[in-house]
């Protein structure tokens, strides 16, 4: 099975609210207990990550300036420096999800299939359940309506549901000024060139199995309307 990595915080509390009803009711049963990197401390808060059956909580800090500079306060920094960093010692694939998500009735049955995939064919190193609107284009990518297929990273955009192989992750750790010094913009944009680069293969399931929840971002700080044309209800 898969371990899931939440990260998440309190500035959204119905958001989330939302995020933890769905995922208990369809994402929970086919997954490990989550880690879940936490930034906030209301009783509330903390009632919903813990209905969840955390494996581990884990509080965000802010980590000290470093060669990285101010970076270091980012939502890029702790994604690309921190968080392989925290699985140093897991040997697990890992579903990276953000806390502003819906999951579909048929999250489990994709989850199952992915897992299938991943262990079939090995050159499957990265898989995305989630593009915005019909991103990586399966029209054209996918005519022959495979389950997951290929896409170049460089289009690659958002990490609402994402899963990382093992392989990637090892890689992570060991090339992480790699990920983080180079002239991309945004941690998505940064890990979709940088792997894609590296010879890690992209892959997008061919229906979406979490839709985008429309609100207030934290990190963009405005509203965001971006969801999938092809999430699967």
């Amino acid at each position: 099975m898969i371990r899931p990595f939440i990260c998440t915080c309190d500035k959204r509390i119905e958001t989330f609210k939302k995020f933890v009803a769905s995922y208990n009711k369809n994402a929970k049963q086919s997954l490990l207990a989550p880690i879940v990197y936490y930034d906030g401390d209301s009783r509330e808060y903390h009632e919903l990550i813990d209905s969840m059956n955390p494996a581990i909580k884990i509080k965000q800090k802010h980590y000290p300036s470093s060669m990285f500079g101010d970076w270091s306060e980012t939502i890029d920094y702790k994604a690309i420096c921190i968080f392989p960093k925290l699985l140093e010692d897991s040997n697990e694939r890992v579903l990276f999800l953000e806390d502003d998500v819906l999951f579909s009735s048929k999250f489990s049955e994709a989850i199952k299939e992915v897992e299938r995939q991943f262990d079939s064919y090995h050159v499957v190193d990265i898989v995305t359940l989630y593009g915005s609107g019909d991103c990586y284009w399966p029209s054209k990518h996918n005519k022959a309506g495979h389950a997951i297929y290929r896409f170049s990273g460089k289009d690659y955009y958002g990490n609402l549901a994402v899963i990382f192989d093992k392989n990637v992750l090892d890689w992570w750790r060991k090339n992480i000024d790699l990920l983080w010094i180079n002239n991309y913009s945004g941690w998505d944009i940064k890990i979709g060139n940088i792997f894609e680069e590296a010879g890690f293969n992209f892959y997008c399931t061919d229906k979406h199995y979490v839709q985008h929840q429309v609100g207030y971002s934290v990190i963009a700080k405005d509203h965001k309307d971006q969801q999938s044309n092809l999430f699967v209800e």
